[in-house]
């Protein structure tokens, strides 16, 4: 909090996000946790008083976030989860006076999917509730009026409409002010030598047009890209020469096929295939030749995250865990029973896994960097154990060739930069203090959360950033709101 002319600010609580004054001034409500699209379990909102002081949880659900004040300060409105599942994910509305919470019924009259959409409650006046609400690329302010038993009511009203990014609104006054963005998300190149961890220059933008260019992948050579990006409604899995940038369409499919998730391509260190999902609910892995274009489908009802070094196993999740996938003879090998290891990635000699878990502490999730010794049979042959302390957002960790070095994006100075660690031969648990590679993050441009990708060449080492740019926009509300 800082004096709105100037002065010296004091802080009021760590890992806050988007705190908004009640309307008489005298608390604060605020949410922590993943500001990935995981309602459940990974969030709560909280209320403090505005000179400090101990937070207080707004409510007891297994999730929430998003938190705005009714306009007479007697009520919170916030998105919530009932429990785990998706469906009991809802608009919520907490009567600070009794206590009582009511489920406004948003969700299901929008038939919310949120896999795929994001709804963030912006801003509550007289029975208007204000929303943004993401789909895909876009998101546009819109207004749904509350009953006296806080149920919503009538038709949904759009504010605001168009291909840009609008949301963060504030209301007052008969005005509602709100952002207007623009986003784009490209593949860049980091020039590294990647056994040392030594930039040898700066980032170079790999791809450049208005399409999300997401899941980026590369070879050991750093000669080849494998990406997915969105073209004229159509999902795309796009192979690129890094020489010459140019594009090979691997796969399209229609966008209105992919409901589910993005088809995450991975191509192999030797640079002969690139697997990728359906990124339908079937959940179908298929991988393709690059020397022929031949393509077969490796699995149902599976995940497939990334090849393994010899080039001949997946390792996938499917429901019982997380496993390797023999392209040719389909033999699954489970090395991991549950899932809560993330993003499995081997190291170039197939010896060890990684991933990273969610660990929480202090109201906020973070990324802790695990690490799996896996036997000669592929099997795990160990448990595995943690090799970062939890205290940072530690992700996507990835391998040096020689497997010496663990890369990962961390926000250690705040927002999301590629760092390094030095890793004991036998153990590989971090010797000495982790180091900044290159520093990703910019005042407009940085990797985001959702569309984070880092892949580990020789030479170089790509990922994904997501540039935004954009303006403030007043409008006015009706007569009397």
């Amino acid at each position: 909090m800082i004096p709105a002319f100037g002065g010296t600010e004091k802080k009021l609580v760590d890992g806050g996000i988007r705190p908004r004054y009640s309307p008489d001034g005298r608390q604060i409500a605020y949410w922590t946790g993943n500001q990935e699209y995981s309602y459940a379990g990974s969030r709560r909102s909280f209320l403090i008083s505005s000179d400090g002081g101990n937070a207080k949880a707004l409510d007891q659900l297994k999730g929430s976030s998003w938190p705005v004040w009714s306009g007479d300060g007697k009520a919170v409105a916030f998105v919530g989860a009932a429990d785990n599942t998706r469906e009991g994910v809802d608009l919520w509305i907490l009567t600070l006076e009794k206590g009582e919470i009511h489920r406004s019924g948003l969700a299901a009259l929008l038939n919310l999917d949120w896999t795929n959409r994001a709804l963030v409650p912006e801003a509550w006046i007289s029975n208007e509730l204000i929303y943004s609400y993401r789909n895909g690329n876009s998101s546009s302010l819109w207004s749904i009026g509350l009953d006296s038993q806080y149920k919503v009511r009538g038709a949904p009203r759009a504010l605001t409409s168009g291909a840009a990014i609008e949301l963060a609104a504030s209301a007052g006054g008969g005005k509602l002010v709100f952002t207007s963005l623009a986003e784009n998300t490209e593949v860049w190149a980091l020039p590294v030598e990647a056994n040392s961890g030594i930039a040898k220059s700066g980032p170079v933008r790999l791809t450049s047009d208005l399409a999300p260019n997401l899941d980026c992948s590369i070879d050991a050579e750093g000669k080849q890209v494998a990406y997915s990006t969105v073209r004229s409604s159509q999902v795309e899995t796009v192979l690129m020469s890094v020489a010459d940038k140019k594009e090979r369409i691997l796969a399209s499919v229609p966008k209105a096929d992919f409901p589910w998730q993005n088809p995450f391509p991975a191509i192999n260190l030797t640079g002969t295939h690139v697997a990728y999902g359906s990124g339908s609910k079937d959940r179908s892995g298929f991988v393709q030749s690059l020397d022929d274009g031949s393509t077969k489908q490796v699995c149902d009802a599976c995940d497939l995250k990334a090849w393994m070094g010899d080039g001949k196993r997946l390792i996938a999740w499917r429901a019982e865990g997380q496993g390797s996938l023999h392209i040719e003879t389909g033999v699954w090998q489970m090395f991991l029973a549950n899932t809560s290891l993330s993003w499995g990635h081997s190291s170039w000699d197939d010896r060890w896994l990684t991933g990273y878990r969610y660990v929480t502490g202090e109201g906020q999730m973070k990324g802790q960097i695990m690490v799996l010794p896996l036997g000669a049979d592929g099997l795990a042959a160990r448990e595995g154990y943690a090799i970062s302390d939890g205290k940072y957002d530690d992700r996507l960790p990835r391998f040096s060739p020689d497997g010496n070095l663990m890369y990962f994006l961390s926000d250690r100075e705040g927002r999301a930069d590629l760092w390094a660690a030095h890793l004991d031969p036998a153990t590989k648990k971090f010797v000495g203090r982790p180091f900044r590679v290159a520093r990703l993050h910019q005042a407009r441009q940085s990797p985001e959360y959702g569309s984070w990708a880092i892949s580990v060449a020789r030479d170089k080492i790509v990922y994904t950033s997501t540039e935004r740019t954009g303006n403030i926009w007043v409008m006015d509300l009706p007569t009397g709101k």
